[in-house]
């Protein structure tokens, strides 16, 4: 590929430096598996699977995603790229009781 100008090289760079810190991100949201037993993702370091009674933490991260901890490792969920965020946050909640965070307004 040639370069027609030094101006070119510039957006090349920023895209792919972009496209660097975004596509982690992408590749847990689409790759995150929900079952009645458990959840799955892949990440760059491998596939990273927790029991939902092998997580010991549960946290809210930005944007809607519940950030899940065990032994395994992490999971991220963005519950906004799933069709009902309200009955996925409930089905979520119901399999997690015993780590859900307390409501602060109660």
């Amino acid at each position: 590929m040639a370069w027609r100008s030094r101006s070119e090289i510039g957006p090349v760079v920023v895209f792919i430096g972009l496209l660097t810190i975004v596509s982690p991100g992408v590749l847990r949201t689409l790759s995150t598996t929900i079952t009645d037993e458990g959840a799955s993702q892949l990440t760059l370091r491998g596939r990273v699977r927790l029991r939902w009674e092998d997580v010991r933490q549960v946290r809210f991260g930005a944007y809607g995603a519940l950030v899940l901890k065990g032994d395994e490792g992490r999971i991220v969920i963005n519950c906004a790229f799933y069709q009902n965020f309200d009955a996925t946050w409930t089905w979520l909640a119901r399999r997690l009781q015993r780590v859900w965070p307390a409501d602060e307004d109660a």
